[in-house]
């Protein structure tokens, strides 16, 4: 079988090592949920292959399925070594994701790719100034140094390097609860995401419930979340 020309990168820790250094142990099934629907929704990609680049590889893929292994000693230099192991390999057009976006489709990789064609790097904005994609198409391309990585002005540091980068619509990643709370008020949420999103929301008010009285539980989510979120509701 041909190599193809492209290659999709899914950048990540496993889930629930991603859960437990994140603090999000309670949303582990949505971490999980993140890892496989990047998966699914790489299996939607003609013409490209799929690659897993993290430190261990998830019980749910097979033993088969194509792994590079996280290597530097900061994220800065394993984004690196990821980006130099696809080019080694000889993919042309080459985009990364992590696996905390529970909301990216394949039309979004698909459209990364396609602005290859004419841009030599395309980036996807996180709505909290990150990024949750990048790409490039040259086999001369570099990462640039002093980006501050993990922050929320990497998405215009990189801007102030490559000012005509092609710009793919905003999504949410997750880091924090604050983002969890966020992505519950999107709308059009697949059942099975909404299904996680009660689940992990029904076990934060049962914890809540032993230890706190009911004044200060609605105090705490009124800190958290102005509104409601939408379709979740919290049994009193």
């Amino acid at each position: 079988m041909n190599q193809a020309s492209r290659c999709l990168l899914i950048f990540s820790r496993d889930y629930q090592r991603e859960a437990h250094l994140k603090g999000l142990w309670k949303a582990r099934k949505l971490f999980e949920y993140s890892l496989r629907n990047a998966f699914k929704q790489a299996d939607y990609l003609d013409d490209c292959d799929t690659i897993l680049v993290s430190e261990d590889c998830p019980d749910f893929l097979e033993p088969s399925f194509r792994f590079i292994t996280q290597q530097g000693g900061n994220f800065d230099s394993r984004l690196r070594n990821a980006f130099e192991s696809a080019k080694k390999l000889g993919y042309q057009k080459i985009v990364l994701i992590p696996g905390d976006v529970p909301g990216i489709k394949s039309r979004q990789m698909e459209l990364a790719f396609s602005q290859l064609e004419n841009n030599s790097l395309v980036l996807g904005p996180s709505q909290d100034g990150g990024i949750y994609l990048i790409g490039c198409n040259s086999p001369q391309f570099e990462l640039p140094t002093a980006i501050p990585w993990k922050s929320k002005s990497v998405f215009s540091a990189l801007l102030q390097v490559y000012p005509q980068a092609a710009i793919l619509a905003s999504l949410h990643d997750v880091n924090s609860w604050k983002h969890v709370l966020i992505l519950a008020k999107q709308h059009n949420l697949s059942r099975m995401l909404l299904n996680i999103l009660r689940g992990i929301f029904g076990q934060i008010h049962n914890c809540f419930t032993r230890l706190h009285s009911p004044r200060i539980i609605k105090v705490f989510l009124r800190s958290v979340s102005p509104r409601s979120p939408p379709h979740i509701a919290l049994q009193p």
